[in-house]
This record gives structure tokens, C-alpha cells and sequence, in this order.
């Protein structure tokens, strides 16, 4: 019996009137038109969540580029008021040096005054002693000074 169906399915296949075939190679057609406008449609759906990915991709570069940058800058803030510190205090030390430097030249003109004292027979007590405090006072001051130049330049 389903041999039977079979031939008859057959039988009525080539009995398919003119009209018939063509509404079904338009359907067929339809069809295939509708399948590529499909995958048309889902290959521009990726290409947009590619680019979109690739947009957030960016956009992720991009603000870590403007925290590297906001972090340069502040970083560059603080060496600038470093070195404004520094400038300060090289400065400050050049003050005092000079300060010791007129000192000096006074405890020198003290010494010579005392030299000639002592050549006319006078003697003052504690004034060497006072000189090489001043001294030791000046070199120390000198050497703090190199350091700080050398330290930071």
C-alpha cells in the first residue's frame, strides 16, 4: 500500500498545472530573498556589536590615558613645589653663608686687631677658641649647603 502512495504522489507531481509551478518558483524565490535579507541583516547586527565593543575599547584607552595624564601632571605639580622647596632652602643657606662670610671677615679683623694687640704686649683671652667655633660653624653650614645642591640637581 505505500508503494501505492508513493507512485500516486508522483502521478499528481506531474500533473502540476503551469500556474502552480510558478507561484512556487516565486515562493522559492521568496523565500531565498528572505533567507539572504536574514543573514544580511545578522551580519550587520555583528559588524555593530564589533563596533561597538571596539567604541568601548576606546573609550576605556582613552580614560586610561587621561588618568595617566591627571597623574603626570600632578606628579609634575609636586616636583615643581619640590624644587621651589629646594630653591627655598639653597637660598636660605646662601643667606646665612653670607651672613658667615661677613663674620669671618669681622672675626679677621678682630684676630688682626688682637695680633697687633699682642705685639704691643696686650693679651685677650677666648678670642681663638670663639674664632674656631665660627669656623667649624661656617664649614658645616658650606657642606649642608653642597649637599643639598647635589642632592636635588
Amino acid at each position: 500500500m505505500g508503494d501505492k502512495v508513493v507512485v500516486f504522489l508522483l502521478q499528481s507531481d506531474t500533473n502540476i498545472t503551469p500556474k502552480k509551478k510558478g507561484a512556487d518558483e516565486v515562493e522559492q524565490l521568496l523565500a531565498q530573498e528572505q533567507k539572504l535579507w536574514q543573514k544580511e541583516k545578522l551580519e550587520l547586527e555583528l559588524k555593530n556589536l564589533e563596533l561597538a565593543i571596539a567604541t568601548d575599547v576606546k573609550s576605556n584607552e582613552i580614560q586610561q590615558l587621561e588618568k595617566k595624564l591627571q597623574d603626570m601632571k600632578e606628579m609634575a605639580t609636586m616636583e615643581q613645589m619640590k624644587t621651589r622647596r629646594v630653591i627655598s632652602l639653597v637660598e636660605e643657606k646662601k643667606g646665612e653663608n653670607e651672613k658667615l662670610h661677613m663674620k669671618v671677615a669681622e672675626l679677621e679683623k678682630q684676630l688682626q686687631a688682637v695680633s697687633g694687640d699682642m705685639e704691643g704686649g696686650k693679651k685677650i683671652i677666648g678670642l681663638p677658641d670663639s674664632f674656631r667655633k665660627e669656623q667649624s660653624y661656617k664649614d658645616e653650614l658650606e657642606e649642608t649647603r653642597k649637599a643639598l645642591i647635589n642632592l636635588y640637581l
